[in-house]
């Protein structure tokens, strides 16, 4: 898990508006966050983009995901999924299937090593999830999820 680095708290800090004070927040929040999310998946040589690809096929069954999908059902946004695609069959974390009854569509499976990879993940990664969130009620959590939510609303695309 990353380490800690002592920071001079956010609300101590000058802020011209309350609106900059919620961006550094943000920021700094997303940053720790993905610093703890690297660790853990640097142990499996991982990136996050990469797990979320393994969860998005998996998600979407034995038939696997069509890889003109995968980049509306991942949560990072990656410049090339073919790339990153390429990097989990290099891996042997998943593989490649052109679709019987229409050549023109590729369907990305998992395989058996990207199957076990993920439930090895699942325990650590739920951990990481409660220790990030666990000390929040869900009354807390379900405040949070909404405002989020709410602020992606006018964020340009």
């Amino acid at each position: 898990m990353a380490k800690k680095r002592p920071q001079q708290p956010v609300e101590q800090l000058a802020f011209a508006s309350d609106e900059e004070m919620l961006f550094e927040n943000l920021v700094r929040t997303h940053d720790l966050i993905a610093a703890a999310y690297h660790d853990l998946f640097s142990g499996v040589d991982l990136s996050h983009a990469q797990y979320d690809v393994l969860l998005a096929v998996q998600a979407s069954g034995d038939d696997g995901l069509p890889s003109q999908k995968i980049k509306g059902r991942i949560l990072t946004r990656v410049p090339d999924v073919t790339r990153l695609v390429d990097r989990l069959i290099n891996a042997g974390l998943v593989a490649r299937e052109r679709s019987e009854s229409d050549r023109r569509v590729i369907y990305v499976k998992l395989t058996k090593e990207g199957r076990e990879l993920l439930d090895e993940l699942s325990e650590p990664v739920e951990s990481l999830r409660n220790s990030i969130f666990g000390h929040m009620s869900a009354d807390k959590q379900a405040k949070l999820n909404a405002m989020l939510i709410e602020a992606r609303e006018n964020v340009p695309d």
